[in-house]
Protein backbone atom coordinates (compact mmCIF):
# COMPACT_ATOMS: atom_id res chain seq x y z
CA UNK A 1 0.00 0.00 0.00
CA UNK A 2 1.38 2.93 -1.17
CA UNK A 3 0.09 5.88 1.57
CA UNK A 4 0.68 3.46 4.93
CA UNK A 5 3.83 1.76 6.80
CA UNK A 6 2.25 -1.74 8.53
CA UNK A 7 2.64 -1.15 12.42
CA UNK A 8 1.10 -4.70 13.03
CA UNK A 9 -0.02 -6.57 9.90
CA UNK A 10 -2.22 -8.72 12.35
CA UNK A 11 -3.43 -8.59 15.83
CA UNK A 12 -5.97 -10.72 17.26
CA UNK A 13 -8.86 -10.30 19.50
CA UNK A 14 -10.15 -11.97 22.24
CA UNK A 15 -12.53 -10.23 25.00
CA UNK A 16 -14.79 -11.11 27.44
CA UNK A 17 -18.33 -10.26 27.51
CA UNK A 18 -18.68 -6.50 28.64
CA UNK A 19 -21.08 -3.53 29.19
CA UNK A 20 -21.41 -0.13 27.15
CA UNK A 21 -21.58 1.08 30.62
CA UNK A 22 -18.16 -0.44 31.76
CA UNK A 23 -16.33 0.64 28.60
CA UNK A 24 -17.66 4.28 28.72
CA UNK A 25 -18.34 4.86 32.23
CA UNK A 26 -16.39 4.71 34.96
CA UNK A 27 -15.48 1.44 34.84
CA UNK A 28 -12.28 1.13 32.62
CA UNK A 29 -10.76 4.15 35.02
CA UNK A 30 -10.74 6.48 32.03
CA UNK A 31 -12.53 9.78 31.64
CA UNK A 32 -14.54 10.02 27.72
CA UNK A 33 -15.34 13.11 26.27
CA UNK A 34 -18.09 12.19 23.30
CA UNK A 35 -18.10 14.47 20.19
CA UNK A 36 -21.48 15.15 19.27
CA UNK A 37 -21.69 13.14 16.05
CA UNK A 38 -20.05 9.76 18.00
CA UNK A 39 -22.61 10.73 20.70
CA UNK A 40 -25.63 10.92 18.64
CA UNK A 41 -24.52 8.07 15.75
CA UNK A 42 -22.74 6.13 17.05
CA UNK A 43 -23.02 5.11 20.52
CA UNK A 44 -26.39 4.47 20.25
CA UNK A 45 -25.34 1.71 17.65
CA UNK A 46 -23.39 0.21 20.16
CA UNK A 47 -25.08 -3.13 22.13
CA UNK A 48 -25.58 -2.35 25.90
CA UNK A 49 -24.11 -5.86 26.39
CA UNK A 50 -21.22 -6.98 24.08
CA UNK A 51 -20.78 -10.96 24.24
CA UNK A 52 -17.79 -12.31 24.43
CA UNK A 53 -15.66 -12.30 21.10
CA UNK A 54 -12.59 -14.30 19.82
CA UNK A 55 -10.50 -14.29 16.93
CA UNK A 56 -11.28 -10.88 15.67
CA UNK A 57 -7.68 -10.01 13.27
CA UNK A 58 -6.98 -6.53 12.54
CA UNK A 59 -4.01 -4.64 11.05
CA UNK A 60 -2.69 -1.11 12.06
CA UNK A 61 -0.76 1.06 9.93
CA UNK A 62 0.18 4.53 9.72
CA UNK A 63 -0.43 7.16 6.95
CA UNK A 64 2.13 7.92 5.11
CA UNK A 65 0.60 10.57 2.68
CA UNK A 66 -2.20 12.70 3.47
CA UNK A 67 -5.47 10.81 2.29
CA UNK A 68 -9.03 11.85 2.06
CA UNK A 69 -11.79 8.88 3.46
CA UNK A 70 -12.69 7.82 0.48
CA UNK A 71 -8.87 7.32 -0.63
CA UNK A 72 -8.44 5.39 2.57
CA UNK A 73 -11.54 3.02 1.87
CA UNK A 74 -10.32 2.24 -1.69
CA UNK A 75 -6.71 1.53 -0.31
CA UNK A 76 -8.14 -0.76 3.00
CA UNK A 77 -10.84 -2.55 0.83
CA UNK A 78 -14.67 -1.76 1.86
CA UNK A 79 -15.14 -5.60 3.32
CA UNK A 80 -12.50 -4.26 6.00
CA UNK A 81 -14.69 -1.74 7.89
CA UNK A 82 -16.29 -2.47 11.30
CA UNK A 83 -19.45 -2.98 13.34
CA UNK A 84 -20.02 -0.61 15.77
CA UNK A 85 -19.53 -3.46 18.51
CA UNK A 86 -16.50 -4.76 16.89
CA UNK A 87 -14.80 -1.20 17.07
CA UNK A 88 -16.17 -1.44 21.18
CA UNK A 89 -14.37 -5.19 21.71
CA UNK A 90 -10.84 -2.80 19.70
CA UNK A 91 -11.48 -0.30 22.50
CA UNK A 92 -11.98 -2.67 25.20
CA UNK A 93 -9.04 -5.00 24.27
CA UNK A 94 -6.95 -2.03 24.33
CA UNK A 95 -7.61 -1.05 27.63
CA UNK A 96 -7.22 -4.47 29.15
CA UNK A 97 -4.72 -6.37 27.33
CA UNK A 98 -0.64 -6.06 27.05
CA UNK A 99 -0.59 -3.73 24.62
CA UNK A 100 -1.75 -1.19 26.90
CA UNK A 101 -1.84 2.39 25.86
CA UNK A 102 0.58 1.86 23.67
CA UNK A 103 -1.94 -0.08 21.10
CA UNK A 104 -3.40 3.00 20.38
CA UNK A 105 -1.23 6.12 19.88
CA UNK A 106 -1.48 8.73 22.09
CA UNK A 107 -0.22 12.15 22.25
CA UNK A 108 -1.58 14.34 19.18
CA UNK A 109 -2.05 11.60 16.45
CA UNK A 110 -5.64 9.86 16.11
CA UNK A 111 -6.98 6.80 15.87
CA UNK A 112 -9.00 5.73 13.33
CA UNK A 113 -11.51 3.50 11.78
CA UNK A 114 -14.47 2.92 9.33
CA UNK A 115 -17.47 1.73 10.30
CA UNK A 116 -20.54 0.28 8.73
CA UNK A 117 -23.99 1.35 10.67
CA UNK A 118 -26.95 -0.80 10.50
CA UNK A 119 -28.31 1.66 8.04
CA UNK A 120 -25.48 1.07 5.77
CA UNK A 121 -23.86 4.04 6.28
CA UNK A 122 -19.95 4.45 6.59
CA UNK A 123 -18.32 6.93 9.37
CA UNK A 124 -14.84 7.51 9.94
CA UNK A 125 -14.65 7.16 14.14
CA UNK A 126 -11.44 8.81 15.98
CA UNK A 127 -10.17 7.51 19.01
CA UNK A 128 -7.53 10.14 20.75
CA UNK A 129 -6.14 9.33 24.06
CA UNK A 130 -4.18 12.41 26.31
CA UNK A 131 -1.67 11.15 27.96
CA UNK A 132 -1.42 13.85 29.77
CA UNK A 133 -4.74 13.72 31.73
CA UNK A 134 -5.93 10.36 30.64
CA UNK A 135 -8.95 11.60 28.91
CA UNK A 136 -10.32 9.56 25.85
CA UNK A 137 -12.00 11.55 23.04
CA UNK A 138 -14.23 9.78 20.00
CA UNK A 139 -15.64 11.50 17.16
CA UNK A 140 -17.34 10.68 13.81
CA UNK A 141 -17.29 12.47 10.59
CA UNK A 142 -19.32 11.68 7.30
CA UNK A 143 -17.36 11.06 4.73
CA UNK A 144 -18.79 13.46 2.67
CA UNK A 145 -16.19 15.95 4.86
CA UNK A 146 -13.22 16.54 2.17
CA UNK A 147 -10.64 16.80 5.01
CA UNK A 148 -7.66 15.35 4.23
CA UNK A 149 -6.15 12.71 6.82
CA UNK A 150 -2.96 13.84 8.50
CA UNK A 151 0.54 12.03 7.96
CA UNK A 152 1.06 9.25 11.05
CA UNK A 153 -2.94 8.70 12.13
CA UNK A 154 -3.10 5.23 12.53
CA UNK A 155 -5.73 3.50 10.99
CA UNK A 156 -6.90 0.27 12.12
CA UNK A 157 -9.17 -2.32 9.89
CA UNK A 158 -9.59 -5.72 9.58
CA UNK A 159 -6.98 -7.89 8.72
CA UNK A 160 -9.09 -10.15 6.98
CA UNK A 161 -12.94 -9.89 4.70
CA UNK A 162 -16.14 -9.94 6.86
CA UNK A 163 -17.76 -13.36 7.48
CA UNK A 164 -20.58 -14.14 5.41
Amino acid sequence: MDGYRIVEPKIVISTPSFSKAKLFGSGMGVSVIMGENFGKIVFPEISDEIPASSNLAIMSRDLTVPMTDWENLREMGYEKLFSPNEWAEILYFNLISRYGRSFFKTEAKTNLSYLELKDRRILAVYALLNSENGIWRFGANSLDDKRREDVGRRLFSRNSDKKK
